[in-house]
């Protein structure tokens, strides 16, 4: 009787927590579409939408912020840096509050906040192994639409840029996120190892090292590519 009480239990932690999840993507997504609306709808927000949108650009500002940034975006960007910290803050604390039911109070505490960080670490990297595969999917289409674009007469930049709005995602998010580093000032070549660190794996970073290489080098970028 009393194990089903505490799987009963356990079954009520994970239904709250999947709650709480769902509420936290959703908040997120909502931030994101206000934030994109704000020129026309800026009296409109409420004060927590902008707390949290206050917080989470601070979270950005700082290097263990822009970490968690990249890792997440890494992962297709649908979590924000503040939206993890909050699950894991509040999904700790009621898996906490379960875990009193078998283990001393203190013993509980680490081990609901081990539990939740772990959960979330295996479902972002997770997300990031998927995405991975999908974008080394479309390798081949990539390096052909750059071999094109530059035979055309177009600079790496400028190929890189009529990809992230010819092909399909993840491809054409990555290069539009280049793209935009490259407006802020970044260079070709860092904006791609930033890519590369995103998506880890060996085909990618071949090809993003031949673009480097070509690009500093002036070389055949084209044959290269191709």
């Amino acid at each position: 009787m009393e194990k089903d009480a505490l799987a009963l239990v356990g079954l009520l932690a994970v239904m709250v927590l999947g709650m709480l999840g769902a509420a936290l993507y959703l908040s997120g997504s909502n931030r994101r579409a206000a934030l994109a609306a704000r020129g026309s709808d800026q009296g409109s927000g409420n004060a927590m939408r902008a707390l949290l949108e206050r917080l989470d650009h601070r979270l950005r500002g700082t290097s263990l912020g822009q970490r968690l940034a990249q890792w997440l975006r890494s992962a297709g960007g649908r979590i924000a840096p503040i939206d993890f910290v909050a699950i894991v803050l509040v999904g700790g604390f009621v898996a906490s509050l379960v875990m009193t039911f078998l283990t001393p109070p203190i013993v509980a505490f680490v081990l609901g906040y081990v539990f939740v960080v772990a959960g979330l670490r295996w479902w972002v990297e997770r997300q990031r192994a998927k995405r991975r595969d999908a974008f080394m999917d479309q390798l081949p289409d990539l390096a052909r639409m750059l071999s094109n674009g530059t035979q055309a007469g177009l600079s790496i930049a400028g190929a890189v840029q009529m990809s992230a709005r010819e092909l399909d995602d993840p491809a054409a998010a990555e290069m539009a996120a280049v793209v935009q580093e490259m407006r802020l000032g970044q260079p070709l070549d860092v904006a791609l190892e930033r890519l590369q660190k995103r998506l880890p794996s060996r085909e990618v970073a071949v090809l993003m090292s031949t673009i480097i290489i070509q690009h500093h080098g002036c070389g055949d970028t084209v044959r290269a590519l191709q």
